[in-house]
């Protein structure tokens, strides 16, 4: 029921957003294009979201850590979307809480490896999906940001070099040097710490059963 309800609203939303779209939209074939593109991401989002949602919260630990990191990696994206609209709040606080939301977002990953104990072939698949998203999601982020966000480019450009332009940002934002490291370093971090309590919950046991005759 609450996928079901959590569906129609995405839906009610989608054709309320598409219909103010495209009241400011000219009749073009390329402006149809575009509005085509913005409903099928929404649409793949809204679907993302449902899945995601089912995986945190009654998924098994595998699909609960890439769950999470795909949470954890949209919810950056989100909240640095709100906080360049909301850019009135003063500067000081407003560059510290930007500056905040991946180190917490890092942390929302971490706390699914966490969740995660590495103990099989499928837990250890598990992290790897779940670090390669936190790598690879905000690029593809900042690339889709980049090419939705360049009017010029969408106005008068034709729509293979939108992917041309979107495939460059990605491979740019994809390199090390142009990655946010250390986020990704604390997520693995949490990760690791938070096993700690299984691991010795473990090696106690061990010790006991090793003792008790």
């Amino acid at each position: 029921a609450a996928l079901v309800g959590a569906a129609l609203a995405a839906a009610a939303a989608l054709a309320q957003t598409s219909l103010v779209v495209r009241a400011g939209l000219h009749g073009s074939k390329r402006a149809e294009l575009y509005l085509s593109a913005l409903v099928a991401v929404s649409v793949v989002g809204a679907v993302l979201g449902l899945v995601v949602g089912r995986a945190v919260t009654r998924g098994r630990p595998g699909a609960r850590a890439v769950g999470l990191a795909v949470l954890s990696v949209l919810l950056t994206g989100w909240l640095g979307f709100l906080l360049l609209v909301q850019r009135s709040i003063g500067s000081t606080l407003w560059q510290g809480v930007f500056t905040a939301i991946p180190w917490v977002t890092a942390v929302i990953a971490g706390l699914g490896l966490a969740l995660c104990p590495p103990r099989s072939r499928r837990a250890v698949l598990a992290w790897l999906a779940a670090l390669l998203v936190v790598w690879v999601g905000p690029a593809l982020l900042a690339a889709g940001g980049y090419v939705a966000g360049s009017r010029a480019m969408l106005s008068s450009s034709p729509p293979s070099e939108w992917l041309d332009a979107g495939w460059d940002v990605l491979r740019a934002a994809l390199l090390p040097a142009n990655h946010a490291r250390w986020p990704f370093v604390l997520t693995i971090l949490v990760g690791l710490v938070g096993l700690l309590p299984g691991v010795a919950g473990s090696a106690t046991k061990d010790r006991a059963r090793t003792v008790d005759p």
